[in-house]
This record gives structure tokens, C-alpha cells and sequence, in this order.
């Protein structure tokens, strides 16, 4: 479940490097119009997930760091999920994960107002327009693939949690923060931070999962930005 220092300390280059790439793509763009949110934001507290079934308590982790302005490491997260019992199926967690009203309960633990639901690609685009952080719930082959390859081999389609930092219009593009999209599931460590997908591809991710979110109704100052 761990990671080794040389790992981590490669995962965190990568994840640098990335940034470094994405910051000097994305300036030029960044508070148009047509940008909904920020496409570099939040790529220093970009996390991994360490195994499946943890991409709710890393989203949460990279939220709080977004709000305190520091890394929140997200086995603290994890290991609160596993404390409280707050895991769907077995006590704990374990590889069906939690769920949106977790998330939300989780949140407002650490003292940041947050509520789950269900909302639209056009309720999204305000929630980043007013600097809100939105979790999306989301069915992972759909959004890395482009194609529904499992067909609910965990027993749902809503099976995977990531972090919604900007929507483009112009270039219909949607930038995430994705802990699943990394060694966990056989990709390069660092390529869900600050990643960008075709947004009919989230939206249809998004919608085949049920549309599930959190939201966070403060408007973060600390973090989620490139400064």
C-alpha cells in the first residue's frame, strides 16, 4: 500500500515537470472568457492514489491542501476513512471506496462548508467561475479510454473520484486532477495532475456515473492557484 521514498521522490518530479509544462500551455489562455476555473490550479497538491479504492480520500487530501495552502498528505485522509469506518462494503474501506456524502462529511470535519449532490456541465462552469472546488464522481474507463470496458465490474459505474480545476470552451478541454491516473493503474507517475481530457468525455463520465459531485461552498484563497 505504501510507497518507497525513491518512488515518492520520483512521483513528486514528475508531478513538477508537469506543472512546469502545463503552467507555460496554459497562461495564455487562462481568465478568458472562455475558461471556466484555472488550468494550472491546485497542480502543487497534486496526489496519487497508492491502490484502488482510495481516490476519495486522495481528492479530499488534495482539497484540504488546496484550502490551507499546504500539502495535506493524503494518508491522513485515508487513514481517517479507515478509523471511522467510513468505507463502502467493508468496515474501513477497501476496493469499492466511499462515497459523495463521505467526501462532503469529510470536509466539513476539517471545518470547510461542502455538500454533495448532483449538478450539470453548465452548473459546473459557475461553481469554477466563483472559485469553488468541485469533486466529480465519474466512471474511470469512460474518462481514460473514452469507452465503457468493465461495464460496472465493480458492481457500479460510479467508481472514481477526480478533482475539476478548469473547463476551456474554446478548446473543449476539461483539466483534472485525477489520483487514479497514475502507477495505481499502470499509468506514468504524475499524468493526472493537471490533466487535460476532451470534455464530452468527462461529461459522458460524469453522466454515465450519475452525475455525483462535492462542492465546496467557500471560495478558496489559499489554494487551486498557480501563485
Amino acid at each position: 500500500m505504501g510507497r518507497s521514498g525513491g518512488a515518492w521522490g520520483r512521483s513528486l518530479v514528475a508531478v513538477a515537470i508537469l506543472a512546469a509544462t502545463v503552467l507555460r500551455a496554459g497562461e495564455a489562455r487562462a481568465r478568458t472568457p472562455m475558461m471556466h476555473g484555472d488550468p494550472v490550479a491546485g497542480l502543487r497538491f497534486a496526489q496519487e492514489q497508492a491502490a484502488p479504492g482510495e481516490c476519495g480520500p486522495v481528492a479530499v487530501a488534495m482539497v484540504l491542501s488546496a484550502f490551507r495552502g499546504e500539502l495535506v498528505p493524503s494518508m491522513v485522509v485515508r487513514w481517517e476513512v479507515r478509523r471511522l469506518g467510513l468505507g463502502v462494503g467493508a468496515k474501513g474501506g477497501g476496493p469499492r471506496g466511499t462515497t459523495t456524502a463521505v467526501l462532503a462529511g469529510l470536509l466539513r470535519h476539517h471545518g470547510i462548508d461542502a455538500q454533495d449532490g448532483h449538478a450539470t456541465v453548465n452548473g459546473l462552469r459557475r461553481d469554477l467561475d466563483a472559485g469553488r472546488i468541485a469533486i466529480l464522481q465519474v466512471e474511470s474507463d469512460v474518462l481514460w479510454f473514452g469507452e465503457d470496458r468493465w461495464a460496472g465490474a465493480w458492481g457500479s459505474d460510479a467508481d472514481h473520484f477526480v478533482v475539476a480545476t478548469a473547463i476551456d470552451d474554446g478548446a473543449g478541454v476539461a483539466y483534472l486532477n485525477d489520483p487514479g491516473h497514475g502507477p495505481a493503474y499502470g499509468f506514468p507517475a504524475g499524468s493526472g495532475a493537471g490533466m487535460a481530457v476532451p470534455l464530452e468525455r468527462l461529461v459522458r463520465a460524469w453522466v454515465d456515473a450519475g452525475g455525483g459531485m462535492v462542492v465546496t461552498e467557500q471560495v478558496t484563497r489559499a489554494g487551486l492557484s498557480a501563485d
